[in-house]
């Protein structure tokens, strides 16, 4: 596989209509094809498609219409895209991060921690583990929204650390402070970079998100940050700059041994 130094990812947050498949995906593909940029990845909120949604009628199956969507529009721009949606697989459904490539392959990571406080745990069906992704030479963390909230899931595993813990999210406005706080403290923790993709709009309960998608760096810097109404942002990591700093200031060798592999 090819190395690369460095990344960039374009952070795509979508005004979400909630539960219409048609619109959101016509208006996130409006916006990858504004991006002037060429980034390496396209990283999308969770449930794209739908907004936030616990509506198992609304689940697709594996290759379903948002995939095939995925799959297209990954070839066109020759950019990974990465974005969660609800997928019925074996009589179950989770909440399932894919990680489509332009040749047509994809990986994924099924959403751990469910979100008790919503009723997920009644209409979804978590995932066991991990699942860390390979991308020019870069190691990356996927997660999605409610994990973030646990530091252990998180962690770094000793001597096989990741680069980029990559957070795609719902987090509504009423606990927006804590979406900022918690990306904030993960990067410091983990000495990584932190992206996390938030939406923007309302669902028919009246639960409003205002976005708050950004990126630091291992050092807990703000690389950049869209408020409400901005759409799009780029940013590029570099991978060696990160390295330098573990070296200079090696706090994960100092880290409890314990960890989720």
């Amino acid at each position: 596989m090819e190395k690369s130094d460095q990344i960039t990812i374009s952070i795509i947050q979508p005004k979400l209509i909630w539960q219409n498949k048609p619109a959101n995906l016509a208006h996130i593909e409006e916006l990858i094809w504004s991006v002037t940029e060429t980034p390496n990845i396209f990283a999308l909120p969770e449930m794209f498609n739908t907004g936030y949604t616990i509506n198992k009628d609304l689940a697709e199956p594996v290759n379903g219409s948002t995939m095939l969507w995925m799959r297209q529009l990954s070839a066109q721009h020759q950019a990974d895209i990465v974005g969660s949606l609800l997928i019925k697989e074996s009589g179950n459904v989770y909440n399932r991060l894919i990680w489509m490539s332009p040749d047509g392959h994809f990986k994924y990571y099924d959403k751990h921690h469910l979100f008790t406080f919503a009723g997920e745990h009644h209409h979804l069906t978590p995932g066991i583990s991990k699942n860390y992704i390979e991308f020019k030479g870069w190691r990356i963390l996927p997660l999605l929204c409610y994990d973030i909230r646990f530091p252990a899931w998180c962690a770094q595993a000793k001597h096989n650390y990741y680069d980029l813990m990559l957070v795609l999210a719902g987090w509504p406005q009423t606990r927006i402070s804590a979406w900022n706080a918690l990306l904030k403290a993960r990067a410091i923790e983990n000495s990584a970079y932190v992206i996390g993709v938030n939406c923007m709009g309302i669902n028919e309960n009246g639960v409003q998100h205002v976005g708050h998608s950004v990126a630091h760096d291992y050092k807990g810097n703000t690389l950049c940050f869209l408020s409400e109404n901005i759409f799009t942002n780029t940013v590029r990591l570099c991978r060696s700059e990160q390295n330098k700093f573990r070296a200079k200031f090696p706090v994960l060798e100092d880290a409890d041994a314990f960890q989720f592999l």
